[in-house]
């Protein structure tokens, strides 16, 4: 026999619960089945739950994180991505970075890889069309490539002309826009590559 109001086992005889006091009533009633679930005891999902729960929205974040930084990187894949890896590459003095969009002969890839972020800046100011207001002595802080134009030169769709609108932002806050006046760009196949047209680089 089991208490009806806290379910505790009972023993033959008594009148009142051990464990709760209420008074036992009817007992030759009562089925002896099991009893029921104690009133104000729930089930706590225990921490191996909690760990898996845990780990399920850690991996779920990285991967949607994962998939925004991929979404987001400039590629070489299309002619505006070239040369928006090239602009920000050089803006930070990110030679390998830059080098990436460009068809470059081995000894430029070397200088490239040992760009400081000054040679970087020089070879980008060198490429742009400034305003003529423009105060360059003072150092980029990043380069955005805000929209591109580009025209392609030959029927296959392997050869281009892009020119773009670069946000320049300098140390002291201030913007400007520049023009990049025409890079000349070629498709190898698997990316686009800037053969010509970025000042003192190429």
């Amino acid at each position: 026999m089991y208490c009806t109001k806290c379910g505790a086992p009972l023993k033959d005889g008594v009148k009142f619960c051990t464990s709760c006091g209420a008074k036992v009533e009817n007992l030759a009633a009562q089925p002896q089945t099991a009893p029921p679930p104690r009133a104000g005891k729930r089930l706590r999902p225990g921490w191996k739950a909690v760990l898996a729960s845990g780990a399920l929205a850690a991996v779920t974040l990285a991967v949607a994180l994962g998939v925004f930084l991929w979404a987001a990187a400039a590629r070489t894949n299309t002619p505006e991505g070239a040369l928006t890896l090239a602009v920000e590459g050089l803006a930070a003095g990110d030679g390998p970075r830059a080098a990436q969009a460009m068809e470059l002969t081995l000894s430029q890839q070397a200088g490239m890889r040992s760009m400081t972020a000054a040679q970087g800046q020089y070879a980008l100011l060198s490429a742009l069309r400034l305003p003529e207001d423009t105060d360059a002595s003072q150092s980029l802080q990043s380069a955005r490539l805000v929209t591109a134009m580009v025209s392609y030169t030959n029927s296959a769709g392997t050869a281009c002309q892009g020119s773009a609108l670069v946000r320049l932002t300098w140390a002291d806050g201030t913007q400007t826009t520049a023009l990049l006046p025409g890079a000349a760009l070629e498709y190898d196949g698997g990316s686009w590559h800037i053969i010509s047209g970025l000042g003192p680089i190429i």
